[in-house]
């Protein structure tokens, strides 16, 4: 068990590319780049390249919260021995909220930020007492792939040992499960694009990631699965508190029933017609290759269009999502298209 960074290959020695490798090729963080570049290039190019100011901090508030929480769980696993009480995830949430807010941060809706931490705590709680937690080989486990020409950076949320001598990765989703929408709209309803669009996103990030692991430590993960925090039942907290401290810091979290837990990870409920908490990505080889081949060509249209040093609008046929793009990007109000 260990928190980034930890496992080995047989070599005792992580898969990474020199230090000097790094001042003669691009390193592209698969997120960061690859996946701001496919939203929109403008936005990527005075954002990532001229260094405006990024205004998504809201949207990533939540997001931040459960990876940094979770991450510390894990910490607090290798360190301890034990899974941390309640009480102590809840200061782990207020500390890493507390910091986000100092660093300008700010929550969309202070609601959902009061479900989300409640509905971490029940998922510790959930892990803790069904054994999962303890198969956690590492969190936060950054990965590394030299292409020769560039180099491709990730990082996933949690590597868990399956039980049968190989491992699962997990990527921790601070949104609801997209699958209980795109149930219920026509694929020709422009909102059921954006969601299947955010859902391809998310699949091929871990596609790529299966494939990095195995480029990085010489083995397949068994199973990459997307686990959507907002999808977690809970019990509702105390109406006596008001405060989110004194919220989470009272609330008791009901672990899920071991039978439900179970089913969140059948072969149906993680299916694209499922609708729990948790979704397999198909990781076979034929779409990690698939995925990895638009990985480099996306790469290549960065270092072009990093070379050109232009930053248009994008054309009508090739607009980004204004929800989720769009409304929170530094250069918006300069943009003909928004």
């Amino acid at each position: 068990m260990g928190v980034g960074d930890k496992l080995r290959d047989g070599s005792n020695s992580q898969k990474i590319p020199s230090l000097s490798s790094e001042y003669s090729k691009p390193v592209f963080s698969i997120t960061s780049d690859i996946f701001l570049f496919r939203h929109c290039q403008r936005q990527y190019g005075y954002v990532k390249v001229m260094d405006y100011p990024d205004e998504a901090g809201s949207v990533a508030f939540i997001g931040d919260l459960v990876h940094e929480t979770m991450e510390d769980v894990t910490r607090f696993l290798n360190a301890q021995k034990t899974a941390p009480t309640d009480r102590e995830v809840a200061e782990m949430l207020l500390h890493h909220m507390n910091n986000l807010l100092a660093k300008g941060g700010l929550p969309r809706n202070w609601k959902s930020l009061v479900d989300v931490g409640c509905k971490v705590m029940t998922l510790v709680r959930t892990m803790d007492a069904h054994g999962t937690l303890g198969q956690i080989q590492t969190a936060e486990q950054t990965l590394y792939s030299d292409q020769g020409g560039h180099i491709f950076q990730g990082r996933v949320d949690a590597v868990y040992d399956d039980t049968k001598g190989t491992c699962e990765i997990w990527d921790y989703k601070s949104g609801d499960d997209p699958r209980k929408l795109l149930s219920k709209l026509a694929p020709s309803n422009p909102t059921y694009q954006t969601w299947k669009k955010y859902l391809d996103d998310n699949t091929a990030q871990l596609q790529l990631y299966t494939e990095l692991f195995e480029l990085t430590f010489g083995t397949t993960p068994t199973a990459a699965k997307l686990i959507f925090i907002q999808s977690i039942p809970h019990d509702s907290p105390s109406s006596k508190h008001n405060k989110v401290e004194d919220i989470w810091k009272h609330y008791t979290p009901t672990p899920i029933p071991k039978s439900t837990w179970d089913s969140y990870h059948s072969t149906s409920s993680m299916g694209l017609k499922g609708d729990g908490p948790v979704f397999s990505v198909p990781v076979s080889i034929k779409e990690r290759v698939t995925a990895m081949a638009n990985l480099v060509q996306t790469a290549e249209e960065i270092v072009e269009q990093r070379l050109k040093n232009e930053w248009p609008s994008p054309p009508v046929h090739a607009l980004p999502d204004r929800k989720k793009t769009c409304d929170f990007c530094a250069v918006r109000t300069t943009c003909d298209k928004y």
